[in-house]
Parts: C-alpha cells; structure tokens; sequence
C-alpha cells in the first residue's frame, strides 16, 4: 500500500498544490498591500502543500455554500500535510499582515476542509491509522512577545514573523 501523503498527493487537484521544488515551499501573499508578503518553508520531508486561497475562473472552493455567508467560506493561505513514521502532522497556515487572531476563522475552517479531505483519502487508503496532529499558524508583521496567541475562546495559534525562511521542522516540533 502507497503511503497515506502519496494518497493525498493523488486526490487533490494540481491546480490547487503548492510547488515544493528544491525542497521549498514559497507562500506569498498577492494582495498588493499586504506587509507580510511571502515565507519560505524549507523541507526535506515528503509533504503535500495546497492552497484553497486561489481564484480559478468560474471556481468557487465551496460551491455547495452560499457565497454570501461569509464565514463559511473562508479560507487559510495554505494547508501542508507532513507524513512522519508514528503520526500525521496538518499545519493550517495563514499570512496576516495585521490582526493574527483575526486569522482563526479562517483556520478553523480549513481543518474541516483537512478533515474532510482525509477522511476521503482513507476511503482510497484504508491503511491508514495514525494520529492526526494540527496546528494553526499566522505569520505576522504584528509579532509581539512570545509565539502563541489565544482568540477570545482561548483557542491557540502559533505566531510567527513573516517574510522570513523557516525549516518545516521548525513549524510543528
């Protein structure tokens, strides 16, 4: 049996996969105000990166909701599934370049979407057994004291500044 990143690097779209050439996943931000810009993410893991934050001419991510609630509909910047030996490790990632606690919506709703994609995937690989790990991150121009904050209901995102290059194993150790 293929090993579970295989499955997932088979079902999902190639138009939404996040390149990892040279053992490097670049995230850029293309609002033309954005501050926080671009992160690099050095890895030399077999990953699965993708990104639900992209517009596809006549493609709405969640066409099933109604585009006018927002909350359903948003999205992080990019969701990489890392395959270690004993677990699965999901980092739902968000480039904020002002308020990071404002990314948690966002976030939380990619985990359903993770949650979702993988539950799928097992019906192609149902080998599949290990723990399932996630962690929200916001990369941030707004980096004050520490690297973790917690929303209003005490929910936990790691900070992290942006427009920097960090080693994967730095984002979920």
């Amino acid at each position: 049996m293929s090993s579970f990143i295989s499955t997932l690097d088979e079902v999902i779209d190639s138009r939404f996969k996040i390149s990892n050439s040279g053992g490097k996943i670049e995230l850029i931000e293309k609002k033309e105000n954005a501050q926080c810009r671009k992160v690099s993410i050095q890895t030399s893991k077999r990953v699965v990166a993708f990104s639900l934050d992209i517009e596809l001419r006549n493609c709405q991510i969640f066409p099933f909701f109604n585009s006018h609630v927002a909350t359903i509909n948003k999205k992080a910047d990019a969701i990489i599934f890392i395959e270690l030996e004993e677990k699965l490790i999901v980092l739902l990632i968000d480039l904020k370049s002002d308020n990071p606690r404002s990314a948690y919506k966002q976030l939380l709703v990619s985990k359903n979407f993770a949650e979702y994609l993988i539950r799928q995937a097992r019906l192609l690989n149902s080998s599949f057994k290990k723990d399932i790990f996630f962690k929200k991150i916001a990369f941030t121009t707004k980096l004050n004291k520490g690297t973790t904050s917690k929303n209003r209901n005490g929910n936990k995102i790691n900070l992290y500044s942006c427009n920097q290059e960090y080693r994967l194993s730095q984002l979920y150790s």
